[in-house]
């Protein structure tokens, strides 16, 4: 280009750069507004967070749900390790002897396990947490697949892990479709060993009435073992049971506690028994079921046990609607509180997805008399893992 072009041309091109420059100018002006804003909304919002924790902190409650609220503070919920094998020893819920870990959402999956002195129990299996794969014996307490649907996966898990088959305590009217829902799985897994684990795994019809031994000998009697487990019929939609699991413990006999030392060495030396079993209650399970089951129980002993685990579904609504789908409801338990004065400790677990964990304590704790609510437990874990 010759001397006039460029000289013609230079001031529009520093005007177009003054025009650039003053663009980029405003852009990066708004950039700094914009991320200004965002900061100061991030703020805003984790002190409103931080607020609500606090106000959640100060909240007046009996200390069994100040206690739970702590202890699932304390734990790292996010974290993704621990959320998928939550192997910790906070997740267990200690009542004296016995050890429960709660994994239940209603409609979603049920699985309590429950360790103690010599036994490990799954109460139903509709998941298979880790937690679950140890119990050598499993009650199912209904056919819900939400309480039964992962029968397969427990027998596989420890068949991988080189355990022995377990023991499988469900209605008789559940042997025959588990037996062929187990019998398709071998089929589609095609694994002989899978299919030797499942045709020793042991399946166990229980009907209204029946006691069992806890034990891995198929010929002991109930009268000669240590634990048994005992089924009630519970009132669910559904042909349901639920069960007590006793203890035996020899004691002296009741004529027998009043006299010397002397007195029963005599009674020893004629022949005549001093001592004899006694069977403590130590663990109730209900499965699903309606409020009905506490009102005019089966076993008396329901009321006894030291460790009580029911269902409870319903905090809001009407008690008629739970009842229409076999469920209990907080109000029950509130109105007639005075029923579980014997029990040492109240599980509830099987609550629904729709409620934050937050708001069930809430819900519980406000609703029932302290007197109950004192000795009650909220089974959350699975709620605040997976779903919350």
């Amino acid at each position: 280009p010759s001397a006039v072009t460029v000289a013609a041309t230079a001031p529009q091109c520093v005007a177009a750069e003054a025009s650039h420059s003053s663009e980029s100018q405003v852009e990066v002006n708004t950039l700094v507004e914009l991320t200004d804003c965002n900061l100061n909304l991030e703020a805003s919002q984790g002190r409103s967070q931080q607020a609500n924790k606090q106000r959640f902190k100060q909240a007046r409650a009996p200390p069994p749900a100040k206690q739970q609220a702590e202890a699932c503070q304390s734990l790292n919920f996010r974290n993704p390790v621990t959320a998928r094998y939550p192997n910790t020893d906070q997740l267990w819920h200690r009542v004296g002897e016995l050890s429960l870990f709660d994994w239940s959402v209603s409609g979603n999956e049920t699985c309590i396990v429950v360790r103690g002195r010599g036994f490990c129990i799954a109460l139903d299996v509709g998941a298979c947490p880790p937690q679950a794969v140890d119990a050598d014996h499993v009650f199912i307490s209904h056919g819900h697949v939400d309480h039964c649907g992962a029968l397969h996966m427990h027998i596989r898990k420890r068949q991988l892990l080189r355990l022995p088959p377990a023991v499988y305590y469900m209605p008789e009217c559940l042997i025959n479709p588990m037996q062929s829902t187990l019998a398709a799985f071998v089929t589609m897994q095609g694994d002989s060993d899978y299919a030797e684990m499942v045709s020793n795994s042991r399946l166990v019809g229980l009907k209204v009435g029946d006691r069992v031994p806890i034990s891995n000998d198929n010929n002991q009697p109930a009268d000669a073992a240590s634990l048994t487990l005992s089924v009630f019929a519970t009132d669910h939609r559904v042909p349901s049971l639920g069960c007590i699991l006793r203890r035996r413990h020899i004691v002296l006999l009741p004529e027998c506690r009043r006299l010397r030392q002397d007195e029963l060495r005599a009674r020893v030396a004629q022949g005549l028994p001093v001592r004899g079993p006694e069977w403590e209650p130590l663990l109730g399970y209900t499965g699903d079921t309606r409020f009905n089951v506490f009102l005019t129980p089966q076993d008396p002993d329901l009321l006894r046990v030291r460790l009580l685990i029911s269902e409870l579904t319903f905090l809001s609504g009407s008690i008629e609607r739970a009842d229409s789908f076999g469920h209990c409801h907080v109000d029950q338990f509130a109105q007639h509180w005075r029923l579980f004065g014997a029990v040492n400790r109240l599980v509830f677990v099987h609550f629904s997805n729709k409620v934050l964990p937050e708001e069930i304590l809430e819900r519980v704790y406000s609703t029932l008399p302290q007197q109950l609510g004192r000795r009650v437990y909220c089974g959350l874990i699975a709620k605040r893992l997976l779903y919350s």
